[in-house]
């Protein structure tokens, strides 16, 4: 299927190999989006609800950012975070009984892990 939109978009417009590069992983992207591909005449409600759900990689949006901080705002940002607390609360927990040495370093990778997936599911700075 996106072979013939490429070849249908080749058709219409005389691109660079740059151009062809550029619409195909812009086909793709929206593939995977399951959006409906850009089009130069679409609406602007379909910019706008594009733009209000994934970033500019293609990722669904589900962290704000405010300040320095994320804030969950999709279903899936509060799973992240809820695992998040989850991780931190066991780790008190053990190491109230004295068993610090073996949990901290999982601690440590998991809040690194967790920043990361926020930082790849937040809009895209401008």
């Amino acid at each position: 299927m996106l072979t013939i939109r490429f070849a249908q978009h080749r058709r219409q417009n005389s691109l660079t190999a740059v151009d062809n590069i550029a619409v195909m992983a812009s086909l793709i992207q929206n593939a995977l989006m399951n959006l409906p591909p850009y089009k130069p005449d679409e609406p602007h409600w379909l910019q706008i609800e594009r733009r209000r759900r994934f970033n500019d990689a293609g990722r669904e949006i589900w962290f704000s950012r405010i300040l320095w901080s994320y804030f969950p705002i999709h279903w899936k940002g509060f799973a992240v975070t809820l695992v998040g607390i989850a991780l931190t609360l066991v780790t008190c927990f053990l190491i109230d009984r004295d068993m610090s040495g073996i949990f901290a370093v999982p601690m440590l990778a998991g809040i690194a892990i967790m920043i990361w997936i926020c930082e790849r599911h937040s809009p895209t700075r401008s």
